[in-house]
Order: C-alpha cells, then structure tokens, then sequence
C-alpha cells in the first residue's frame, strides 16, 4: 500500500539546464502524450511539485518549440561522448 514515508523519500534525477530525451509513453491519470514520438530531445527548465510519488519537469522540446509538463519517468539524460 501507499506509505507516507515513501512521497518524502523522492529523488530529482534532473537540474534546470538538463539535455533529456522522452523515452516512451508509461501510464499516468495526468499525463496523456497523443504522439509521443515528436518530443524526441529537450532541455529541462523548470522542476515542478511532486506527483504521484515522483517528480515533474517543465521540459523545452526543440523539435515541436513547445514547453511540456512532463514526469520524470518519461525522460532520459542525454549525454554527449566527446572524441578526445
């Protein structure tokens, strides 16, 4: 069942500023993605109240120009290997 303590104990995996990518479409009552295959890579710009146990993020997408509410479970670190 649902423990109180578990919605204190919730961790941020991203900061402002972050490179992200939408990893798929997971179940959520508040967040309905029609097409999800267009929000490919974004840069988190806000983090937002907890919901449902788990963080959310304001996320610029670059593809569509827009700005999504989008929980952490949707997203991924983007990160760029460099040649040395």
């Amino acid at each position: 069942m649902d423990d109180s303590k578990d919605y204190n104990h919730v961790v941020t995996l991203f900061k402002i500023g972050d490179l992200v990518k939408f990893v798929g479409y997971y179940y959520s009552p508040d967040y309905i993605y029609e097409d999800a295959e267009n929000y490919e890579i974004g840069i988190i710009v806000d983090t937002m109240a907890r919901y449902f146990y788990q963080p959310a993020y304001r996320v610029y997408w670059f593809k569509k120009k827009l700005i999504t509410e989008t929980v952490q479970e949707y997203l991924e670190l983007v990160i760029i290997k460099k040649d040395d």
